[in-house]
């Protein structure tokens, strides 16, 4: 997620409604001990691809993305936060120097 910071420095972004993570990344995390702030900086716990659309678009691209690839919805929006994305659903905050809780 914090690549959607490259996009452009004049905003941030709250992704409220992450995708939910696959089980596989609890397996990651239990096993090589790695804190919940790495594994979303690292893995976006499993979202792939972020597409930012304006807000008058996002249904329509929802339904043109969700015939390729299922389970498309959105899961944020952009905000005034310049140069700060937030996960309010799991408690962290980041920025160019990753995300903290």
């Amino acid at each position: 997620f914090l690549n959607l910071l490259r996009l452009t420095p004049d905003v941030g972004y709250r992704i409220d409604e992450p995708l939910p993570p696959q089980p596989v990344f609890e397996v990651i995390q239990q096993c090589g001990a790695v804190a919940d702030a790495e594994m979303w900086e690292v893995f976006n716990m499993g979202t792939g691809m972020c597409c930012t659309v304006a807000a008058d678009d996002a249904d329509a691209a929802v339904r043109m993305l969700a015939k390729h690839h299922p389970g498309t919805r959105v899961i944020g929006e952009v905000t005034g936060d310049a140069g700060v994305v937030r996960l309010p659903s799991v408690g962290l905050t980041g920025g160019r120097g990753g995300f903290r809780a």
